[in-house]
């Protein structure tokens, strides 16, 4: 699920689209509004053209990095300042996703 419009790459074409339909993107912030970080998004702000999936039905979407940041790190808003990464591993050409790491220092 892609939570805002800047979280994959053609919101306009997607928005009936399950993993970014209103309801589902709703439930996310309910997550963030009821203290939960997006600790990514807290990291590095509004950066653009990040995501953690690619379509493997169209062949060049990672090459063309035509995809969605739909794998999330929440932590609670108590810790959010212990947060020191919050990456997307570069997963090769191949990959329909790419892994994510959270460095916390507690």
């Amino acid at each position: 699920m892609a939570h805002r419009e800047l979280d994959l790459a053609h919101p306009d074409s997607n928005r009936q689209s399950a993993g970014f339909t209103d309801e589902e993107r709703q439930g996310f912030s309910n997550l963030l509004a009821r203290g939960f970080t997006d600790t990514f998004r807290y990291i590095h702000g509004d950066i653009a053209g990040v995501y953690t999936w690619w379509s493997q039905i169209v062949r060049t979407s990672k090459i063309n990095n035509s995809g969605w940041r739909i794998d999330y790190w929440l932590v609670s808003n108590r810790i959010a300042d212990k947060v020191i990464r919050s990456e997307v591993i570069d997963s090769g050409p191949r990959q329909d996703h790419a892994p994510i790491l959270l460095d916390i220092e507690l």
